[in-house]
């Protein structure tokens, strides 16, 4: 062969570089370092609900104080205002003496001038200005006697009887058992008529000496009482009797 024979034979192709690999080749250490991160991602998320749910608790317990406190201030207030009124009540000044005898001379003096009415009026506001004191005992006794010339007798008696039962010392008690006996025995109640006229014979040593005096018309209405509840008894059964009789003239014969 040629030299250039020779020569093309000699030579040989240069040799291609090998075709490079595009796909990404992650190392061992990536994939570790990867795995730590969701590692730590999970155990913060972990951490972090775990954090939700006690403040949910602590949440939930101080909702539970907070309205613990407001219903104990809540009833601290109610009691508070229970305790005011009653020091308000127990400072109440109580009525002067003074008005209570203002309204019952002018009671008094309109009962004498036969003015009933405005003597009712001043007699009533008299025991309202002294309605838990012993000192209303004669504003009661007077409404008693404006009742009586007004002709309401139930009234006068209610008010008789209010002296004899919430006023056993007043000056007043002996003419208000006197007044109500008489006006029970008008009512034909003659067994607490009674008892108030025994009542009023206990009273002998606080009468003066002009109801002392009366003392013996006391015992005769006493005794006019008994013969009212015999004549009641007798009238209950008369019926009976007067049939009796009827039937035993109808034979020809005595009852």
């Amino acid at each position: 062969m040629d030299e250039n024979g020779s020569a093309d034979a000699t030579q040989q192709p240069p040799e291609q570089p090998a075709p490079a690999d595009n796909a990404p080749r992650i190392s061992r250490r990536s994939l570790r370092h990867a795995g730590f991160i969701a590692l730590g991602g999970a155990a913060l998320a972990a951490v972090l609900w775990t954090a939700l749910k006690i403040e949910e608790r602590n949440a939930a317990s101080q909702r539970a104080v907070v309205d613990e406190m407001r219903t104990s201030m809540r009833q601290l207030s109610r009691d508070m205002e229970i305790a005011r009124a009653r020091l308000e009540e127990a400072r109440r000044p109580a009525p002067e003496p003074d008005s209570y005898y203002t309204l019952l001379a002018t009671g008094n003096l309109d009962l004498r001038a036969g003015r009933i009415t405005p003597a009712l009026t001043a007699f009533r506001a008299a025991v309202k200005a002294d309605a838990r004191g012993q000192l209303a005992d004669e504003a009661h006794f007077r409404l008693g006697e404006c009742h009586l010339k007004l002709g309401a007798t139930d009234d006068a008696l209610a008010e008789f009887l209010l002296v004899t039962s919430g006023y056993p010392g007043s000056p007043y008690y002996p003419k208000a058992l006197s007044e109500s006996s008489r006006l029970l025995m008008k009512k034909k109640e003659y067994a607490q008529a009674r008892r108030l006229l025994y009542q009023l014979l206990g009273c002998r040593g606080r009468l003066s000496p002009e109801d002392s005096a009366a003392l013996t018309q006391t015992y005769f209405r006493i005794g006019e009482c008994y013969e009212a509840e015999a004549a009641s008894i007798r009238s209950q059964s008369a019926p009976a009797g007067v049939a009796l009789g009827l039937t035993a003239r109808s034979n020809g014969g005595k009852p």
